[in-house]
């Protein structure tokens, strides 16, 4: 009839913040992440001086990441692995999802089949575009 948990210990977890230009792996731009970068991770673009575009690897199964834009003046672009889904909206394969210049804006994706990327939360101004 219900669930319960018995603890004798500390619960502990962690979230790791990346900060666009000093901790990601590839800090050129666009940053191509990699999957080590996609386990409980919040990619924020704080003190960036333009627009910042994020290669996502191939999607498996158990990654997660949450892209969170901090400022008011520049683009967080999300840009999918070939032939890979970000299931927003009217999203296609390959589409990119830009978090528009407004703080906050923000998008929380899960994988939980390889290739696609799940929606678990979004807020702000996000908009769909055609890769180039």
């Amino acid at each position: 009839t219900g669930t319960s948990l018995d603890v004798t210990g500390a619960l502990t977890g962690s979230i790791k913040p990346y900060d666009n230009g000093n901790d990601l792996n590839d800090t050129s731009t666009p940053h191509t992440l990699i999957a080590a970068e996609l386990r409980r991770t919040i990619i924020h673009n704080n003190g960036d001086g333009a627009d910042s575009t994020y290669t996502l690897p191939a999607a498996t199964v158990g990654m997660c990441v949450m892209f969170f834009n901090t400022s008011d003046t520049y683009d967080m672009i999300i840009d999918p692995a070939a032939d890979e889904f970000i299931h927003y909206s009217t999203a296609t394969a390959d589409d990119w999802i830009t978090l528009e210049d407004v703080r906050a804006s923000f998008i929380s994706l899960v994988c939980f089949v390889a290739g696609h990327w799940e929606v678990v939360g979004y807020g702000g101004s996000l908009t769909i575009t055609a890769k180039p």
